[in-house]
């Protein structure tokens, strides 16, 4: 899995994500995944869902190609697949296991969400930070110092020190 997260919202994760599907996927079976826990300060950090979760946790495979929603971008950017899972913090481990065990094995995941670095370690880790000053989420600030590589963006011309990500022998790469 490369995961991808972000120190803010609007900071450029889901163009990255897009960029990567649409460079891989001609080769590759790439399936798309944005994963959010739910926490009372939820608006902060996801903007509002105006569904409550009905159950713990929720997967929901993407069939809109409308490109409104991040996942739908994922298909359109050449994704197999794609998926949006939200569970309650204490259970993110559990929906994504089951969420795992619904996907193709000779798949590559790649996945957009802070909270799933706290339940599990991916190939590849990468961080977008925007060049300003704001506040950064509570999450990028714990888990800065477990990134491959953290990105610079300016949330509009896009990022001064893009990497070129692969897959070889199976795995994720960055050069």
């Amino acid at each position: 899995m490369l995961l991808v997260g972000g120190s803010h919202r609007h900071v450029g994760k889901t163009t990255f994500v897009c960029n990567t599907i649409e460079s891989l996927s001609k080769n590759f079976k790439i399936i798309g995944l944005k994963a959010t826990s739910i926490r009372n300060v939820d608006y902060l950090m996801h903007g509002t869902h105006l569904k409550t979760l009905e159950n713990d946790y929720e997967i929901f495979e993407e069939k809109d190609l409308s490109g409104i929603k991040d996942t739908s971008k994922m298909i359109l950017s050449g994704a197999y697949k794609a998926f949006y899972l939200r569970s309650d913090d204490k259970l993110m481990k559990k929906a994504f296991n089951e969420f795992y065990s619904k996907v193709d094995k000779d798949c590559f995941i790649i996945a957009e969400s802070m909270s799933l670095r706290y339940v599990l370690r991916p190939s590849l880790f990468i961080l977008i930070k925007n060049f300003s000053d704001e506040i950064l989420k509570p999450d990028f600030t714990k888990l800065e110092h477990l990134a491959d590589k953290v990105l610079l963006s300016d949330k509009k011309s896009g990022f001064n020190n893009y990497p070129i990500i692969d897959i070889k022998s199976m795995s994720w790469m960055i050069h």
